[in-house]
């Protein structure tokens, strides 16, 4: 109960848990505040234990993400979580360390992950997922070095280096939202202002109704270092435009406070340019909803996400009503700077797409040409295809004979010529004549054989269906797929973001709460990583139903 629902030590010697314990159980000895540290810190070892024998026994391959997080002494301290599937292909994170780092270098950084891998025993990465810091750039070179001595880097560690998109897209946000501050605040200053007192909201509801308005919710307050409640903010506030109009000509004490506001009185302008903002905001919160989860594979998503929002911007770009077109044309400029450049694109990213059924490489296909000249996209899926090849063959290099015999020997078992031609054989001749043209051409070394790459790309696509289970999918088909289904359960799980859904759309940083500050560092790591391991099953949070939940306990529901 300490660990999941983060309760300060101290808990136990709080004299309602004591009474409620006594009820429950009156020879139940509370433990004292020593005990339970104690206890905690045991557990945490014990759970750690499990869990290096987990990894010892994974056949898959392990992704990686940091992530930093500020104490309240202003202490940083880094996350590292390992993603993977497992051999029931169950896609897993767990957060392996969570330790104090002294500066932000990339070396120091590195340093810190090399270390964490060596305690845990784990070689075998495939990617690390980070953020835009330069820092990082240099922590990845330090690991892709690591690992190439440890003879563990895949392809050398050439797309060793993931970039968090949900950070890229937070990003772009944040500029966004600079651009047009004063008019957000306007709005920030309005819902402030009825959110206020009860009497206030009973004046915005009467003015709701008078402006005969429909609506399950009211306006929400944001928080400002969260973007997505800001776009939720702006979103409930465009609804209600009329009713604000209403409230600010009967209202003077309202008036009064958006003066008090840079810019002074809402306008006409102001109105528009958020309207404008919206269609932006929802592409870019679905988006960061969509990369943010940790409960689903997200790989096989990342290259149709981002090249559906190139899409889109696009076609705003266009638009007829010039304030749409004209944030839509600042929109293309930050999207040309963070995706512009195809081949900075993890390339594991677009095999992980081939490996999805539901698209294969006619889909990579189709998007590279429409998205780039000829030429361009000519000469990068030709780097592709050889990249994939190459995966593959490292992949079915690693796998046990006995494993690909197996899968293949039903299929490729031919009679030997001896048997043909001895007295137990009888058969007519065009059943004699086929089998051994058969065998020559199985034999001839100018006939080259179809790899299984080569036979599930010839296959035809599973339906695009949104339902489609794709763990599912190639659990099912790892007898016909040896080979590429050991590929698609490392490639899958490869997170493109570094933070969970609830932490994504934050344009501060993560901040350990007050408890865990006044902790050893030590301590942090043990409660931190014991939460996350037993906490596995919780669900993600949602964030528009806890702003409607907030919403009633304010109204009074």
């Amino acid at each position: 109960m300490l660990i999941v629902d983060e309760l300060p030590f101290s808990f136990v010697e709080r004299e309602g848990f004591r009474k409620f314990c006594k009820a429950i159980n009156p020879h139940f000895v509370v433990p004292s505040r020593p005990t339970t540290t104690r206890d905690c810190y045991s557990f945490f070892i014990d759970e750690r234990k499990k869990l290096v024998n987990v990894f010892k026994n994974l056949s898959s391959r392990v992704c990686l993400t940091t992530d930093t997080w500020t104490s309240g002494q202003n202490l940083s301290y880094m996350c590292l979580t390992a993603h993977f599937i497992d051999d029931d292909w169950n896609l897993h994170k767990r957060i392996i360390n969570f330790c104090l780092i002294v500066g932000h270098t990339g070396v120091l950084i590195g340093r810190a992950v090399e270390k964490c891998l060596i305690e845990w025993g784990l070689k075998n990465i495939l990617t690390i997922t980070v953020d835009n810091a330069s820092s990082n750039y240099v922590a990845i070179n330090h690991l892709k070095n690591v690992l190439n001595h440890w003879e563990c880097g895949v392809m050398k560690g050439a797309f060793l280096h993931m970039r968090c998109a949900a950070h890229i897209l937070n990003l772009v946000v944040r500029d966004e939202l600079l651009d047009v501050n004063l008019s957000i605040k306007k709005i920030r200053t309005l819902v402030k202002y009825v959110r206020s007192s009860p009497a206030r909201l009973q004046k915005f509801k009467a003015a709701v109704e008078e402006e005969k308005i429909e609506s399950k919710s009211l306006v929400s307050m944001d928080v400002e270092t969260r973007w997505n409640s800001t776009f939720l903010m702006l979103e409930s506030a465009m609804k209600f435009k009329k009713a604000f109009s209403n409230l600010l000509l009967k209202d003077s004490n309202c008036a009064k406070e958006l003066r008090k506001c840079e810019g002074g009185l809402i306008n006409d302008k102001d109105w528009v340019i958020v309207n404008s903002l919206l269609p932006f905001l929802k592409i870019f919160f679905d988006a960061t909803k969509r990369f943010s989860g940790s409960r689903y594979v997200t790989s096989n998503a990342y290259v149709h996400e981002i090249f559906g929002i190139g899409n889109v911007i696009d076609g705003f770009a266009m638009h007829s009503d010039k304030s749409i077109k004209s944030m839509a044309l600042k929109m293309q400029a930050k999207y040309k700077k963070y995706w512009g450049d195809i081949t900075k694109l993890n390339q594991f990213l677009f095999i992980g797409v081939v490996l999805d059924p539901r698209r294969k490489w006619q889909y990579i296909a189709w998007l590279v040409e429409e998205s780039f000249e000829e030429k361009k996209a000519c000469t990068f899926l030709s780097n592709l295809d050889s990249n994939m090849r190459v995966l593959f063959d490292l992949y079915n290099a690693s796998m046990p004979q006995k494993e690909k015999d197996e899968e293949v020997s039903s299929s490729t078992s031919k009679a030997s010529p001896s048997s043909m031609w001895g007295h137990e054989v009888v058969m007519d001749i065009e059943e004699l004549m086929t089998k051994r043209f058969e065998m020559a051409m199985g034999s001839s070394e100018t006939i080259l054989k179809k790899t299984e790459l080569d036979k599930y790309l010839g296959e035809d696509r599973e339906a695009m269906d949104a339902n489609f289970d794709i763990l599912k999918w190639w659990k099912i088909q790892k007898c016909r797929y040896p080979v590429l289904e050991n590929m698609a359960r490392d490639l899958l799980a490869i997170p493109v973001s570094t933070v969970a859904f609830e932490s994504a759309f934050s344009t501060g940083g993560r901040v350990l709460d007050c408890f865990r500050t006044s902790l050893t560092p030590r301590m942090v790591e043990a409660l931190v990583c014991t939460q996350d391991w037993v906490c596995d099953s919780h669900d993600a949070i949602n964030v528009d139903d806890i702003l409607l939940e907030i919403e009633k306990i304010e109204d009074g529901g």
